[in-house]
């Protein structure tokens, strides 16, 4: 019997399309598949754009689906979770640029047709003119000239028709698909981002940050002890004396704890340097550049191409060593890319 593999509905024989989710049916129920979200955008149109471009780069798998507000989430099985946001990377970019040159297009045109229009007023307003030119000289020979608030009404018409029309329209649905993409770069830019601080680097950060804590506590309490024996007697009360020596202490500790992950910093950062050696040399010899032009597509943009042959070195990088840190991954990906390919 067929089954619909996103609400689970079981169809009679002869169906072969899901009429609530408009999905085509299986004949056996898949093993379940705990799916995860990818993003979430404002137009169906764009959800299903984005569906075809993740079923082209990694596989069919991924679904979306309307949700209470009238958007739209397109989803994936968690385990290509990742590889499916970095798609969406490339695809928001190709998606960006494609609507850019539409709306350039656009205004470019607009623009030629408000200048046809200007030139056809421009020739209407001199035959006006030459009809009242001979009201115009008797008004010259009685010795009175004045401009006309005709003539100046007709100029701002004139140019602010032109203005009206420089901006040029976009059609509803690109009005639609437009503002869902914005919509989806928002939510992308929302999110937290996070760049790669090498373990070494963060050892003399959190040594840093300790000090700089630990001067502050203990001139703090000597202060305090100062303070309580008269020598600086800035303030007598119970409860300031209290409240400062909290957070005099409460300094000191965050001191122990930057100096408690400045020796863990320190103790990781032999491997993680033992680990880029390793995976440098890998990729010095078994990645050439022959690999990376092959992943390049004549359709899409330099930003977009160079997103896939990132996504590439990182897909082998991590059939190699496994499953790394994301962000070290993004940053050793990128490092080597920029000392061995980048033009």
């Amino acid at each position: 019997m067929p089954w619909c593999p996103i609400c689970k509905n079981e169809y009679r024989k002869g169906f072969t399309v899901c009429k609530d989710c408009n999905v085509p049916l299986v004949e056996e129920m898949p093993v379940e598949v705990e799916m995860a979200e990818v993003v979430t955008l404002q137009s169906e149109t764009l959800a299903e754009r984005l569906v075809s471009y993740l079923d082209y780069e990694i596989g069919e798998g991924a679904v979306y689906e309307e949700l209470p507000d009238h958007t739209w989430k397109v989803s994936i099985d968690g385990k290509r979770l990742k590889k499916a946001k970095r798609c969406f990377e490339a695809f928001y970019t190709v998606e960006w640029e494609e609507f850019a040159k539409q709306e350039l297009a656009k205004q470019l045109s607009a623009k030629a047709a408000g200048a046809e229009d200007s030139e056809a007023s421009d020739g209407q307003s001199a035959s006006d003119w030459d009809e009242d030119s001979d009201t115009d000289k008797d008004s010259d020979a009685d010795g009175v000239f004045s401009e006309t608030d005709d003539e100046e009404e007709y100029e701002d018409e004139e140019y602010g028709e032109y203005e009206e029309s420089d901006g040029g329209e976009l059609d509803d649905k690109d009005k639609e698909l437009l503002e869902a993409v914005k919509a989806a770069a928002r939510n992308q830019n929302d999110a937290p981002s996070a760049s790669y601080v090498k373990k070494a680097d963060e050892e003399k950060d959190m040594k840093s940050t300790a000090v700089t804590f630990f001067i502050i506590g203990i001139a703090g309490i000597i202060f305090l002890v100062f303070n309580l024996l008269g020598y600086f007697p800035m303030f007598d009360s119970v409860i300031s004396n209290l409240v400062f020596a909290f957070m005099f202490i409460g300094c000191i500790l965050v001191g122990f704890n930057s100096l408690k992950r400045a020796k863990k910093a320190a103790s990781e950062a032999g491997d993680e340097e033992q680990l880029t050696e390793n995976i440098t040399k890998w990729l010095d010899e078994n990645l050439t550049k022959e690999q990376l032009e092959a992943q390049k597509s004549p359709e899409l943009s330099d930003e977009a191409n160079f997103l896939k042959e990132l996504e590439y070195l990182k897909a082998q990088i991590t059939e190699q060593f496994g499953e790394l840190e994301e962000t070290y991954l993004d940053y050793i990906a990128e490092e080597y890319y920029n000392e061995h390919f980048e033009e």
